[in-house]
């Protein structure tokens, strides 16, 4: 494919992208401003952050993108066993918080306030939270982002489309929920573009996306801070543990993670 189609493959996506969430975003505030009163704050907040954005905003994406023919996925050529699902589980964990920690740290030494969700307001809505992060979110983001979006950019070629998949993934992260969480979205699109092109199926990847927000949502939120003990078994799992180990599985894994060029 010519240097120019695949360019207008991923501005057409990327395009698609935006419209999407500036339509759906625009009318899900319009919406909840004008039923505010009247409806329970749960409500209120999903139909603000994700109804009008799923509805509205997926169905225009839809449209900019449906001219684009998906490629059809090879034979799987990856069993996702136990054992290396709990690997690629250990990977997408460390790696997320290795590529996170920089920005993080920036942020906090500068005192910049994001838009990270609080303890305070899980406990205030937590069969909502529950909901959007557990099967919600994960099952909506892989369809549009995996399903809909990485089949098209496989135009591309592999590489190129799980890369610019990843980057497409984070970038509605950096408004929702800060700048940390960029570099933390795009190490996890690519584990999620990995899994989905080499096992030829969405679930898996959207079981990871649900553990993900688990360990990293809820986890750490939760996780007692305010005592020495607290702080140094947090340390040890998500600085120090977690991210060892995902370094170690990726080198003594890079043979099988290069397979993805011969898809």
């Amino acid at each position: 494919m010519e240097k120019t189609n695949k360019t207008a493959i991923v501005v057409r996506c990327f395009i698609a992208l935006l419209i999407m969430f500036v339509a759906g975003k625009l009318l899900g505030t319009y919406i909840s401003g004008l039923l505010e009163g009247r409806l329970p704050e749960a409500v209120l907040m999903f139909i603000k952050g994700s109804s009008c954005l799923y509805t509205v905003g997926l169905a225009a994406f839809y449209l900019i993108i449906k001219g684009i023919k998906p490629v059809k996925l090879p034979a799987p050529s990856m069993t996702l066993t136990v054992p290396r699902f709990i690997k690629i589980f250990l990977v997408q964990s460390g790696l997320s918080f290795i590529a996170m920690l920089p920005i993080n740290v920036i942020i906090k030494l500068s005192g910049i306030k994001t838009n990270t969700t609080t303890p305070e307001e899980i406990l205030a809505h937590p069969v909502f939270y529950i909901f959007m992060l557990i099967f919600f979110a994960p099952i909506m983001e892989e369809l549009v982002f995996r399903k809909l979006m990485l089949s098209r950019l496989l135009k591309t070629g592999t590489v190129p489309a799980v890369i610019v998949s990843a980057a497409f993934f984070a970038l509605p992260h950096l408004y929702s929920q800060g700048p940390a969480q960029v570099p933390y979205t795009f190490v996890l699109g690519l584990v999620w573009a990995y899994v989905y092109i080499r096992t030829g199926k969405l679930l898996p990847a959207i079981v990871l996306h649900s553990l993900s927000n688990i360990y990293c949502g809820f986890l750490t939120v939760f996780w007692p801070l305010d005592t020495p003990l607290g702080m140094m078994a947090y340390a040890f799992t998500y600085a120090m543990c977690m991210p060892c180990i995902a370094i170690l599985i990726t080198v003594f894994s890079r043979d099988e993670i290069k397979r993805i060029r011969e898809v």
